[in-house]
């Protein structure tokens, strides 16, 4: 394609004041002057707006890289001149005079044909209007003729047209290209036969452009042109045939776009633009010919024309086409199915109604989901309840649209079916209220606690868990604690707990599930305890212990247990005190062992609540298994009082190696986090040694891509994992490890193998590994394309 090869610069923005002052016009003074004494009123004319005569001259030395003053000059001189035709007729004459000048720069030039462009539009709007003699001879220079386009393309008038007719029959290679662009973008009839003729001219470019050139003409003499085309089918002549044939009288564009939408040769996708062509400019006989396609066996077209449906047809002819659904194949029903949800007209919901009892399985899915977008009724709104109240695939697709059904009567209806006693529908209506958000309800739902009927309760505490608010604690704990059906057990605790959840402040969220557990019977104050494990705290933690200690075997075991379940570790401690005060030794055991259990699993590291029982533990553990495996959680500590005690243990001969290595392992860990290198992704490293699970250091899963960790002294480990959380696949491919006091020469190995797909890659080091310094290598590339590590967790 031919085009301007210069820059091109938009007018800046600025007040009529600011241009005039970079124009140096006279005609907007700072200052009124005073009359002279002897001036009379005068009816003259004021003289012609014009540039100052040194922004001529700039304009004529204009350079691209230079100061574009003199450009925003005469714009703004063109601005101040607005529609006066005198004042613009002076402006384009001085124009082509420098634009006559052999001395003028080419940045000039083109700064003069852009504002002819706007001048001459007014100065020559007159069907006798000639064109300029030193624009038509840039017509026809190569060097020039886009300059002269500038000026020129959007002035209209048959002499202009006639100066593009003259310069094309003149003009050769990149120049005619450019003259064939301009004739199409006028549109200019006369043009057809020589372009005709170009298109078989064995230049590609001259051809292309003649093709293009005769679509945007789009008259039938074009269009017949572009029929004789030595390569009729070739795609830039088929678009310039639908592109004619969108402009024609209906009667000569329907044949052409038959044509092509007929011909099996073309690529599908212009066969399908020239039948929505087809169907676009006689809008009469759409719903015929769009039934007649749905009704055939293209489903290429039948596809197209469904997605096109909003903007082809009317409501009207659209509902009436609906009415027809039972007639076409099932694919073809799914699609047309799924615009009318998606055009949400509600002409079109007696007829998909009706499809909801079609024998297909998935034209009754279409018709469900269809349901939940268009706008619903009462109708509508019982019959997806009733369908919702079956068992099957239909069922989830019925209660999930009911969820997402609006219109006229449909929240009156659920609500009104959620009240009603001995419905068959009710239970359906009551979870609707809960999955519509229904928050006015909340009343009628906390009404059902009474309900004989252990389903509807279930149902009604199921809606309340998305609905109920800080104000209906009370109730719901009262509520856990009667609790009888095993079902309406479990949702009124998940009740409980969301409503509670709702309270920003952690003490009053507990204070009264905590305050209602003695006064609870067994069943309740189990389910109550259940709730507290959800909620979490050491606040509620500590409600627990003296039920852990008390006479109760029964409570003792379900606070021990539901401490065991803690969401966090604010529960060691509260464990902790249980074992110790354990009124039996089968208690303090179930007490000791779940505790132990808690910190073992948990991914917390060098806590001090971790520390504080651990030590205390240690003072109640019989036996050295247990000692020993105390010892091992000891070893992730960072205090004192973990060292002291890992210090004090090395006396006894069981314990002593593996209290010196606790001892060295709490040294190091008191130094954290560790100093850190890397092969890639420096930035980031930070992220797995922050004690966090949910940001990771990644890099790309080549071959080494290393790690190297300086924990400051030399220390012993056993044991280390690399967590994957949530990135389960990101594994090293292969690795080794080296624990070392020289990275430089590092030696063998102390760990080597294969990375594991899963929430962490766990390594074994070889027995005694000891160093200042721990280097992980990913040793072999892998086609997934990341290594993580979320975090580096030791032992």
């Amino acid at each position: 394609m031919a085009t301007a090869s210069f820059p091109r610069w938009l007018p800046s923005t600025l007040s009529v004041a600011t241009l005039a002052l970079l124009a140096g016009c006279s005609f907007l003074p700072t200052e009124t002057p005073p009359a002279p004494a002897n001036a009379t009123a005068s009816a003259e004319a004021p003289a012609p707006v014009t540039a100052d005569p040194a922004t001529y001259v700039a304009i004529a030395k204009l350079d691209y890289a230079g100061s574009q003053k003199a450009r925003e000059a005469l714009t703004g001189a063109i601005a101040a001149a607005g529609r006066d035709n005198a004042a613009l007729t002076a402006l384009a004459k001085k124009l082509l005079e420098l634009l006559a000048q052999t001395d003028c720069t080419p940045a000039g030039r083109q700064a003069i044909c852009e504002q002819l462009g706007t001048v001459l539009a007014v100065t020559l709007a007159s069907p006798q209007a000639t064109v300029p003699p030193v624009l038509v001879g840039m017509l026809t220079s190569e060097k020039e003729v886009d300059l002269a386009r500038l000026a020129l393309d959007n002035i209209p008038g048959r002499n202009f047209d006639a100066a593009f007719l003259t310069a094309l029959g003149q003009a050769g290679g990149r120049t005619r290209v450019a003259l064939v662009q301009s004739v199409g973008n006028r549109r200019i009839a006369g043009a057809v036969g020589t372009l005709a003729e170009l298109l078989k001219n064995s230049d590609p470019a001259t051809a292309a452009s003649a093709t293009r050139a005769l679509g945007q003409i789009g008259t039938s003499a074009a269009l017949a042109a572009l029929r004789l085309a030595p390569n009729f089918n070739a795609p830039a002549v088929v678009e310039a045939r639908l592109a004619c044939a969108r402009q024609l009288p209906s009667v000569m564009a329907i044949p052409a776009l038959a044509e092509v939408s007929s011909d099996a040769t073309l690529p599908a996708q212009v066969r399908v633009a020239a039948l929505i062509g087809q169907l676009q400019v006689e809008p009469a006989t759409a719903p015929t010919r769009v039934g007649e396609v749905l009704a055939g066996d293209n489903p290429v077209f039948k596809q197209a024309v469904i997605t096109a449906l909003p903007t082809l047809l009317k409501p009207d002819q659209i509902s009436a086409l609906a009415a027809k659904l039972p007639g076409y194949d099932a694919p073809t029903q799914v699609a047309l199915l799924a615009t009318f949800g998606r055009a949400g007209d509600k002409a079109t919901v007696p007829a998909v109604l009706t499809e909801v009892q079609s024998p297909t399985a998935e034209v009754r899915a279409a018709a469900l989901e269809a349901l939940g977008m268009l706008p619903g009724n009462t109708e509508v709104a019982l019959t997806l309840a009733r369908l919702a109240a079956t068992i099957g695939a239909d069922a989830k697709l019925a209660r999930q649209s009911l969820a997402r059904l609006h219109g006229p009567g449909v929240a009156e209806t659920v609500l009104a079916g959620a009240k009603r006693a001995g419905d068959p529908l009710r239970i359906v209506f009551i979870e609707q209220l809960g999955l519509r958000n229904a928050d006015n309800a909340v009343a009628v739902l906390m009404q059902t606690r009474d309900d004989s009927d252990a389903a509807v309760r279930a149902a009604a505490l199921g809606a309340l868990t998305p609905l109920a608010t800080f104000a209906e604690q009370p109730a719901l704990i009262d509520w856990v604690a009667s609790a009888s059906d095993s079902t309406e057990n479990s949702r009124a605790v998940r009740a409980l707990v969301a409503a509670s959840e709702r309270q920003t402040d952690p003490a009053l969220r507990i204070q009264a599930i905590a305050a209602a557990l003695p006064k609870a019977k067994p069943a309740g104050q189990a389910r109550l305890m259940t709730a507290l494990s959800r909620l979490g705290g050491a606040a509620a933690a500590e409600a627990l212990v003296p039920f852990a200690l008390g006479d109760d075997a029964a409570a003792a075991e379900a606070a021990v247990t539901n401490l065991g379940r803690w969401p966090d570790d604010t529960a060691v401690l509260a464990l902790t005190a249980a074992a110790e005060k354990a009124a039996t030794e089968a208690r303090k055991k179930t007490a000791l062992t779940t505790v132990v259990q808690m910190i073992a699993d948990s991914r917390v590291r060098r806590s001090p609540e971790h520390s504080e029982a651990l030590v205390r533990l240690m003072a109640l553990a019989q036996g050295d298994e247990l000692r020993l495996r105390l010892l091992g959680l000891l070893a992730r500590c960072a205090d004192s009082p973990a060292r002291k005690l890992a210090s004090r243990l090395q006396e006894e001969p069981a314990l002593a190696e593996a209290a010196r290595y606790a001892e060295l392992a709490i040294r190091a860990n008191a130094g954290w986090p560790p100093a850190v290198r890397t092969s890639a992704n420096a930035s980031k490293v930070k992220n797995a040694f922050d004690g966090k699970f949910d940001n990771a250091w990644t890099v790309s899963a080549t071959a080494e891509q290393w790690l190297e960790i300086d924990f400051k002294r030399t220390r012993p480990l056993r044991r280390l994992a690399l967590d994957q959380t949530g990135r389960e696949s990101e594994c090293p491919a292969q690795y080794e490890v080296f624990l070392t006091d020289d990275p430089q020469a590092p030696g063998k190995a102390v760990a080597s193998g294969n990375g594991t797909r899963g929430k962490a890659t766990v390594i074994e080091l070889s027995a005694g590994a000891q160093g200042r310094y721990l280097i992980i290598k990913n040793t072999t590339e892998r086609k997934d394309p990341s290594w993580s590590v979320c975090e580096v967790v030791l032992d």
